[in-house]
């Protein structure tokens, strides 16, 4: 790591907590910790995003001429994974050309619950595409040669993303108790560790040390906030047959801190190709259209231990584009 780079993750490690705190004000908690928390969406809108994930999963399925007419399309997912084209090797359904208007709609779910939170105050930026992600045991499993696969403890920033971005998850389906994930703080003499990108999983977590994790009570109907600091993992031991969730990340506006905000939008994750403004971010689905050049008749997205592994939404190559509806 350079110098310039730990000294941009000291001055954001030195308002990280006020920042984190800025977004947990904006909605009613069910659980709260230092770096996470969670809360109820309400039935309108996790119906809402619900109803719109499984119409994406739908069509999915239609497009590559699969008929699942009366069957739960998660399920259909869940049994042609590996005809699908456009589901990548951790699992996440991405767009393609035949079914933008589906994610679209997908993306409006989100975008309505959030702003329903006053999104516009607190973030700068959103991910998009959003991930709709299917977890299966055996798919999880193959990553054995993958850097950064989702069963390690890791944080997001050890893959590449901005150290300031904040993860939302939102699960829409599984058949055990609840999420099956985990969660535990670095110590305050490793934290820094969190926020550097590392070429795997594993060299990072050489470079920390961990608290006792978070007991998470995460049901479907609910969301959760992450810290970037937070280390996390998908526990296998707790995943059932098929958990599918909603995940997705912001970076915040930190209207406050104007000249690391300047340092932070220059540093190289903020040049994620996945990241736009926060105001386009909010369009798609309404005066925004979402457009990528691939299509499900290209093939299916490079596999763990390939080469060229890494999710081809990191690619410029395939970055995708915003226009006009």
């Amino acid at each position: 790591m350079s110098a310039n780079d730990k000294t941009l993750i000291d001055d954001y490690l030195s308002v990280a907590d006020d920042v984190f705190d800025v977004v947990r004000s904006g909605y009613d908690t069910r659980f709260s910790a230092a770096q996470i928390f969670t809360f109820d969406l309400g039935n309108v809108f996790f119906d809402r995003i619900a109803n719109a994930a499984r119409a994406f999963a739908a069509a999915t399925l239609e497009k590559h001429g699969l008929n699942m007419v009366g069957d739960d399309p998660f399920m259909g997912i869940r049994k042609h994974a590996e005809d699908l084209t456009n589901l990548t090797a951790n699992g996440a359904l991405m767009p393609r050309q035949e079914i933008e208007g589906n994610y679209e709609l997908l993306h409006r779910s989100i975008v309505e619950m959030i702003d329903a939170h006053d999104g516009e105050a607190m973030f700068d930026v959103g991910q998009c595409p959003i991930n709709l992600r299917f977890s299966m045991r055996e798919r999880i499993e193959r990553l054995v040669d993958h850097p950064y696969p989702s069963w390690k403890p890791h944080t997001d920033s050890w893959a590449g993303e901005p150290i300031d971005s904040i993860n939302c998850i939102i699960p829409l389906y599984h058949d055990v108790d609840g999420i099956n994930l985990e969660a535990m703080p670095a110590t305050p003499e490793t934290v820094a560790n969190t926020l550097s990108p590392f070429p795997s999983y594993d060299e990072a977590s050489k470079q920390i040390e961990l608290l006792p994790p978070y007991d998470i009570d995460m049901a479907a109907g609910r969301g959760m906030f992450l810290d970037p600091r937070l280390v996390h993992r998908t526990l296998l031991d707790n995943l059932g047959d098929l958990r599918v969730s909603l995940d997705f990340r912001f970076r915040p506006r930190l209207s406050t801190h104007t000249a690391l905000k300047e340092r932070l939008d220059v540093a190289p994750g903020a040049k994620n190709v996945t990241y736009v403004d926060y105001t386009s971010w909010r369009e798609i689905g309404r005066t925004r259209r979402y457009h990528t050049e691939r299509a499900i008749a290209d093939g299916a997205p490079p596999v763990a231990g390939c080469a060229g592994w890494k999710n081809h939404r990191y690619d410029d190559k395939f970055r995708s584009e915003l226009r006009p509806s």
